[in-house]
């Protein structure tokens, strides 16, 4: 279940039948039931009613319903919606509706559905704002920063939503630690992504290179000079309160929290994500040049092709 006592609809979770809903998605992704109990939270908000309530009339009287929404639909894109945010709270409420065995039929049109005003303008970072990224961020975040611009991993491959999973040490079969140095059996080194941290639920490699190896060499062995004695089933990047167990991660949120925050000091007003969009405009220049092939590619982005058992057979 989403997190529900810090959440603002935590009473409309805390209905069975709602509950046993999000249940159901969170056996698919923690973030999708999250994402859902708030959106239906909000429309529950926008029509002043609930979610069995939504259920009955939907039931009951489809036609006023319908006309409902898209009157709802037309005053959202009046006070200036986004899109995204509009279709987003209609396909969570056709979702809860569907759950509970109702079909509505009418096809109701956003404008532009498919614009995203808030990240079409944005530029991949330079590689002098990248620098001036990892200049500015402590050792610790360098590292998922690194994973991410040079190895394309997901902000939530390094630490799940809700911190229980992410990469432990494990994870990078060559990395040694002796004597308090750390060392690569090969450099780029491999970094094994588990199919519990993989969007796809499928498991794959990626590799980071010598910088990315340089920043995760410097904070390993900080911590082993911090008195830390790392084993292969160390978290990576975990809590560092005393009082939090070595065994939990930080959150995605907590990471890109921090990594926004460092890109902020360094004067770059972009999204954490765009670390990846470096990644990938990297992959596809390589690719332009004969480097790698189009399969290789979607693998080690960790996206899901036709041609991924190919390439990890």
């Amino acid at each position: 279940m989403p997190q529900e006592g810090s959440n603002k609809y935590s009473d409309i979770a805390a209905d069975p039948d709602v509950g046993r809903w999000l249940r159901n998605l969170r056996r698919g992704s923690p973030i999708t039931a999250e994402v859902a109990l708030r959106r239906l939270g909000r429309i529950c908000e926008l029509l002043s009613t609930d979610p069995k309530k939504l259920v009955r009339d939907a039931r009951s009287d489809p036609k006023s319903f319908q006309d409902a929404l898209e009157d709802l639909v037309s005053k959202l894109e009046e006070q200036g919606k986004s899109p995204g945010y509009i279709v987003g709270i209609l396909k969570s409420l056709r979702a809860w509706l569907k759950y509970n065995d109702v079909l509505l039929t009418r096809s109701i049109k956003v404008t532009n559905r498919n614009a995203t005003p808030t990240i079409e303008n944005e530029q991949v970072p330079t590689k002098g704002e990248l620098s001036r990224i990892l200049r500015t961020s402590s050792s610790r975040m360098r590292v998922p920063e690194a994973l991410m611009a040079f190895a394309d991993l997901r902000p939530e491959t390094v630490g799940n939503h809700d911190g229980t999973d992410g990469l432990r040490l494990k994870d990078f079969p060559e990395l040694k630690i002796q004597n308090g140095k750390v060392t690569f059996d090969e450099i780029p080194t491999m970094v094994a992504v588990r199919a519990t941290l993989s969007k796809t639920r499928c498991k794959y490699f990626t590799f980071l290179g010598e910088e990315g190896c340089t920043y995760l060499r410097e904070y390993l062995e900080e911590r082993v000079r911090n008195g830390e004695t790392p084993t292969p089933e160390t978290p990576l990047i975990g809590y560092e309160r005393s009082k939090r167990s070595g065994d939990e991660f930080l959150s995605t949120r907590k990471i890109t929290h921090y990594i926004r925050t460092a890109m902020r000091d360094a004067g770059i007003r972009k999204r954490p994500y765009v670390l990846r969009a470096y990644a990938e405009t990297q992959l596809i220049i390589a690719e332009s040049k004969g480097k790698i092939s189009h399969p290789y590619l979607q693998f080690i982005a960790g996206h899901k092709g036709r041609h991924r058992s190919q390439v990890q057979h």
